[in-house]
């Protein structure tokens, strides 16, 4: 029932008043931290949305917010006794997989989403997708983006690029950053998963997209040779997506 209140506010937005939409707004921050999957879920899209709305002051407040869950999930022990309901149930149908040949911790990070760090992921992404970040791309920032694309779960990788990839879709101001973020992709379009390949290649062309045609230049040697190869890689949206990549960079003679 939660989610689904959540779900219609974001069409309700419009008929509140400012007063009702500060309420919805306190509201939000505190169900990113719901038991329930699905509400946290509800309520980063329904900030996402609101934040569009009331302005830049509430940016700086969601963004501190997701980004203090997300440092706490990154630090928590995943075999601490405080899990949710969910994540036990999870634990359970790990247990039986570990009688067939794979240990439940090697499973659980592998393919399941752990804990509230996936859904505040997702929240960041679309905070950044339907907000402007620039103001908030920082080392500490992209520190926080390379362990997390780094990260034994696909899950949480694979939402930290898709962050970095709403992240350089619209900034590229800070240009210490630009070399570094041209490394974390270059392992990103390598990875072993497909889903993460996506979204790293997603990352790849915006990042390569925003630079000017000498300042790409630069990073062909590194990105361009993964990023032909995931022209013929197994996963159909993978290899659609670089094949595009490839045509937006070299409309014309591109073998060359």
């Amino acid at each position: 029932m939660a989610e689904r209140l959540l779900s219609a506010c974001s069409n309700l937005l419009s008929v509140f008043s400012d007063v009702e939409q500060k309420k919805v707004f306190v509201l939000t921050l505190d169900h990113l931290d719901h038991v329930e999957s699905r509400v946290r879920s509800s309520s980063a899209a329904l900030l996402a949305d609101l934040v569009a709305v009331l302005g830049e002051a509430q940016f700086f407040v969601a963004f501190g917010r997701i980004l203090d869950l997300i440092k706490r999930d990154l630090a928590r022990d995943p075999g601490q006794a405080d899990l949710p309901q969910n994540e036990v149930v999870r634990q359970k149908i790990l247990e039986g997989q570990k009688v067939r040949g794979l240990s439940s911790q090697e499973i659980f990070h592998e393919s399941a989403g752990w804990r509230h760090l996936e859904t505040s992921m997702n929240g960041m992404k679309l905070l950044f997708e339907k907000n402007d970040p620039s103001k908030v791309v920082s080392q500490e920032l992209f520190d926080l983006l390379n362990e997390c694309t780094s990260h034994s779960n696909r899950f949480i990788r694979e939402s930290a690029f898709y962050i970095a990839s709403a992240i350089l879709a619209v900034t590229l101001e800070n240009n210490d950053l630009v070399p570094s973020f041209a490394q974390l992709i270059r392992r990103g379009i390598s990875d072993n998963w497909s889903q993460v390949r996506m979204a790293s290649s997603a990352a790849a062309r915006a990042f390569l997209m925003a630079l000017t045609e000498d300042e790409r230049a630069k990073y062909y040697s590194l990105l361009l040779p993964p990023i032909c190869i995931n022209r013929y890689y197994i996963a159909a949206g993978v290899r659609i997506h670089n094949q595009e990549t490839w045509r937006l960079l070299f409309p014309e003679n591109g073998v060359k």
